[in-house]
């Protein structure tokens, strides 16, 4: 417990512009026990001379053809070695350089479970708020928590894949998934700034999730939770015009 080792996994493609803040911020940390995981989908910009000049020789480097993010986060489960793991955005960052060193004294201050979710909040750029909610059951139909605020546990991240059907929405499918197979705590800290940049920021809709969501949402959380999402998919049809 008293040496919780945390792998931070990033995606990257042409991110030269921001993934400088990003490492800014993970590199002066001030718990150091953790490791970096980048996985580069073949960057035709100076992403990968940026990457080298920070990364240190206990940090894992992939840069390959792939096809799309959570292909690229799945490899980074494969590779990654910490008893924790977060993924962060190449257009996101750490708010502050104690985030590791506060999260490792919430998880001790809880009981120090190593086998359960810990999730905290996230500044979000596209609302200029910070989302820092606890997960119920009814939170599901409106969203999931932020993935640059949750640390998966090796037991989890080692036995469970992004599903690649999902283009966009994986992480919430992934997390809904796991929703009462495993434990979620949530500690109080806001752990991240979340860009308006990637796929989710994007105005685009994840049809086979969509279609999928109402059923995980009846074996997941329960019937009443299923009727309410049915009932908010049929308004924003009817009202909105969304497929």
């Amino acid at each position: 417990m008293e040496n919780i080792k945390f792998t931070i996994a990033v995606a990257t493609y042409n991110s030269a512009q921001p993934i400088i803040e990003l490492f800014e911020s993970i590199y002066h940390q001030t718990y150091q026990n953790y490791e970096v995981v980048i996985i580069d989908g073949l960057s035709n910009d100076n992403t990968m001379d940026i990457v080298k000049q920070w990364l240190r020789p206990s940090d894992k480097l992939i840069s390959e053809k792939d096809s799309g993010v959570y292909d690229a986060m799945n490899k980074a489960l494969d590779l990654a070695t910490g008893d924790f793991l977060i993924f962060m955005g190449s257009d996101d960052h750490f708010l502050s350089y104690r985030i590791l060193s506060d999260v490792v004294n919430s998880i001790k201050q809880i009981g120090g479970d190593m086998n359960t979710i810990y999730y905290g909040g996230c500044y979000m750029e596209r609302y200029r708020n910070v989302l820092n909610k606890i997960q119920t059951k009814w939170s599901w139909v409106r969203g999931t928590m932020c993935h640059q605020c949750i640390f998966y546990p090796k037991s989890v991240y080692k036995n469970y894949k992004y599903n690649l059907r999902y283009k966009i929405n994986a992480d919430y499918a992934y997390n809904l998934s796991l929703w009462g197979k495993i434990k979620f705590q949530h500690i109080d800290v806001i752990i991240s700034f979340f860009s308006d940049g990637g796929l989710s920021g994007e105005n685009r809709y994840d049809i086979p999730f969509r279609k999928d969501l109402p059923s995980m949402l009846k074996e997941r959380c329960g019937y009443m939770p299923y009727l309410y999402k049915l009932l908010r998919l049929f308004m924003g049809r009817l009202f909105k015009g969304r497929p």
